[in-house]
């Protein structure tokens, strides 16, 4: 079988082969690459002798461009491979793209063990850092809420003081003018029954601080209050609070060998924020703002529980509930401070603390 390669005759125009069978041609109209039926073609015309050599077989072709499709002389359209030759100068070669060429544009991928192994490593290193980022996050939002009740109520103390045009008899002492005192008689629990000075005399009546006035200005006080709903005397059947804790019971958790009534005998003195007390006795205040502030007494003592984000939890002692008490000195401005009387449940902060983190300059 004799194979022809895809040249025409120059007698045929190369603009006319080129619109014809969308080939390209050369300067003297030879069709240098061209896809193109062998029945179109006058086979007398076309350059099909082999035998020849090179120059006769490859008139017009580029050395290196082949035609697209080569076709037997035998009008069979079947398509052949052009024989090799013994001068391997007559021969006809294929360009063939190789191995090397995949390899040097073969596009770079994962498998998909490489990405379940990356996908794993990205969710240990999510566990181990989430649950210290959302503690950050509820920390910022607790210090947040912090401050607006402590704002909220030191304006409000401050607000009847400038009213006032005195400093009103109704705070402990800043800085106790008596000294020390100790215990002078234990119940068999290890409660203190007994009070004295330092040195063994009994305490001023004075002794905590000055109360003559606490009635009318805790009064005065709850009327600054953008209160929603008053709960007098019996504040968690009432629905105003939530289920607290007493001091008392916190320092059962936080001691399991602690009987009832040794949590009992070490909370004398405290006894309005013992867990009965807190469910049957004291007065709560819901301010607009979701804020629940509870005093210690209706009419004795500048001291309050506040709940800073209302009944939504954790309800917890040092966590969202902290104690306040005013303070203050003769003829000086009153200011808030930490509470007695509080207590500090699992993973939470004293007042102290809450305080001093608030004014902590802020590190960048």
């Amino acid at each position: 079988m004799i194979c022809h390669s895809g040249s025409y005759p120059e007698s045929i125009n190369a603009d006319e082969n080129r619109l014809r069978l969308g080939g390209r041609s050369d300067e003297s109209g030879k069709i240098i690459h061209s896809s193109f039926r062998h029945s179109e073609l006058d086979s007398e015309s076309l350059n099909t002798s082999t035998d020849s050599g090179s120059e006769a077989g490859m008139t017009g072709i580029e050395s290196n461009i082949l035609p697209s499709k080569v076709w037997s002389d035998e009008g069979s359209r079947t398509p052949c491979t052009p024989s090799r030759h013994s001068d391997e100068s007559q021969s006809l070669t294929m360009p063939i793209i190789g191995h090397k060429w995949q390899q040097k544009h073969r596009k770079a991928a994962f498998t998909l063990a490489e990405v379940l192994i990356t996908l794993g490593i990205i969710g240990i290193v999510a566990a181990m850092t989430l649950s210290t980022l959302i503690g950050k996050y509820k920390e910022k939002v607790r210090m947040e809420q912090f401050k607006v009740a402590y704002s909220l109520l030191q304006q409000m103390v401050l607000k009847v003081q400038a009213d006032w045009g005195y400093c009103p008899e109704c705070y402990y002492w800043l800085k106790n003018p008596y000294g020390s005192e100790k215990c002078a008689t234990y119940d068999s629990n290890g409660g203190c029954l007994k009070w004295t000075l330092s040195d063994g005399s009994p305490l001023p009546s004075n002794y905590n601080g000055n109360f003559g006035d606490c009635e009318i200005l805790l009064e005065e006080i709850s009327k600054q209050f953008q209160v929603i709903q008053v709960c007098e005397g019996n504040a968690y059947k009432k629905g105003c609070i939530a289920d607290y804790e007493g001091i008392d019971t916190i320092k059962q958790q936080n001691n399991e060998n602690m009987t009832d009534e040794e949590a009992f005998s070490q909370t004398r003195g405290c006894s309005a924020f013992r867990k009965q007390n807190i469910q049957n006795n004291l007065t709560a205040y819901v301010l607009k703002n979701g804020i629940i502030i509870i005093p210690y007494s209706s009419n004795a003592y500048p001291i309050w529980l506040i709940d800073i984000n209302g009944k939504r939890g954790p309800n917890k002692w040092g966590h969202d509930l902290f104690v306040l008490r005013i303070k203050g000195l003769p003829n000086t401005n009153l200011q808030l401070s930490t509470g007695g009387c509080e207590a500090t449940e699992k993973g939470g902060k004293t007042t102290a603390q809450m305080i001093k983190d608030m004014y902590a300059p802020k590190v960048k």
